[in-house]
């Protein structure tokens, strides 16, 4: 949704462009100079909370709102609103059902998800500029990791190996194999990028000299930071992923049991197969109905992502 406010101000260049936010999403947005202030919400206040929100936000007297979410809250907030222009985004959960149970595909090949943020606004004038996201780094947020970037020979390479769900997690073994044929064959060096509750990251550091573990120790900003001085990052359908292209980096994609994350820069690399189950599910919960459990992820193999990093990273530079 971090593309909606450019093409606001765009269209609307001299109103005023509130942007309400759950507060653990809030560091996203907040640097943001597209939007006018940002308003951020604690999910633990509950319902109580939220009434008395939608009723302060009620004497703001917006007259157009946009419903990027549509769900119970975000009905319930434009019910107190009232605003003479409102459009809400629809999920297309038909479409949906139809694809992750029958396997029939009304999206069609060239869907984004970044795109299904913008075409609704349409009646509204808003043209579609295909930027796709964006995520604005202030210089502060480079600091904590200046130190590992110091010397300006070395090129880095940005792993994150961890995913919300296990479906969608490229094998711990495959993750190995790569750093190890990556070790050899390029002069890259490597940083790990993880939540606090990956600690298998660190058995992926197999040369200290070479691979720097950060798992845990960086919010997503700064994570996106490092790898916005990386030469690329491998990853699975992933916030980090999408972070990282919200900055203009491209990246490696292993793809599964999703179809949503794939990555909208054209000059990022999707690595997927085709499977007669794929995909399952919006976001690689659910069950695997494969019999080879995970076969979408264990049919990408350390050598083709190898090739496919050199590939990037050769046209990079």
């Amino acid at each position: 949704c971090s593309a909606v406010p450019r093409h606001l101000r765009k269209r609307f260049p001299n109103s005023t462009i509130d942007w309400i936010v759950r507060s653990d999403n809030l560091e996203l947005i907040e640097s943001n100079p597209y939007v006018t202030r940002t308003i951020s919400f604690d999910r633990r206040q509950g319902v109580k909370g939220w009434i008395k929100l939608s009723k302060l936000l009620a004497q703001e007297n917006y007259t157009h709102v946009y419903d990027a979410h549509n769900n119970i809250r975000s009905l319930v907030l434009c019910w107190f609103l009232s605003p003479k222009h409102l459009i809400r985004r629809s999920k297309e959960r038909l479409k949906r059902i139809l694809l992750h149970w029958l396997k029939i595909d009304f999206f069609g090949a060239n869907f984004r998800g970044i795109d299904s943020f913008i075409t609704p606004l349409l009646p509204w004038g808003v043209q579609n500029d295909f930027k796709g996201s964006e995520i604005f780094l202030e210089p502060e947020i480079y600091l904590k990791t200046m130190e590992l970037f110091k010397d300006p020979a070395k090129k880095w390479v940005a792993l994150a190996p961890a995913t919300a769900w296990k479906k969608k997690t490229w094998p711990l073994e495959n993750w190995a194999a790569l750093v190890k044929i990556l070790l050899e064959k390029t002069n890259f060096n490597f940083v790990i990028l993880g939540g606090p509750n990956d600690r298998f990251c660190a058995s992926l550091v197999i040369d200290d000299h070479r691979i720097e573990n950060l798992q845990g120790k960086l919010s997503l900003l700064e994570s996106a930071a490092v790898v916005k001085q990386c030469e690329t990052l491998i990853a699975a359908d992933t916030g980090i992923l999408h972070l990282s292209e919200s900055v203009g980096m491209s990246v490696v994609a292993l793809l599964g049991p999703t179809f949503f994350g794939h990555p909208y820069l054209k000059t990022s690399i999707p690595l997927q197969h085709p499977l007669w189950c794929r995909p399952c599910s919006k976001d690689g919960s659910g069950i695997c109905y494969n019999p080879v459990y995970q076969k979408c992820m264990k049919l990408i193999t350390p050598e083709e992502v190898a090739r496919q990093v050199e590939r990037l990273t050769s046209i990079k530079s």
